[in-house]
C-alpha cells in the first residue's frame, strides 16, 4: 500500500509495532552492512522520493 502523508504531523494512526517482552532464545539473524549500503545504493531514487534522507547511510 502506498500512503500520502505530511512529516510534519504526528502519526495518529493504528500502531503497526508492538512491544514484545519475551526473549526468544536461539538462531540470530543479522545483515552485513555492506548488504544494507548496497539495498539503499540500489533503490535510492525510491526511497528518496518517498521522503528518506540515504546520504547518511552512504558515507564511509
Amino acid at each position: 500500500y502506498e500512503y500520502n502523508y505530511n512529516l510534519q504531523l504526528p502519526y495518529t494512526g493504528k500502531s503497526r509495532v508492538a512491544l514484545k517482552e519475551e526473549i526468544n532464545y536461539g538462531i540470530t539473524h543479522a545483515i552485513s552492512i555492506e548488504a544494507i549500503q548496497s539495498f539503499i545504493k540500489k533503490n535510492k531514487r525510491e526511497l528518496e522520493s518517498k521522503g528518506y534522507r540515504t546520504e547518511s547511510f552512504l558515507k564511509k
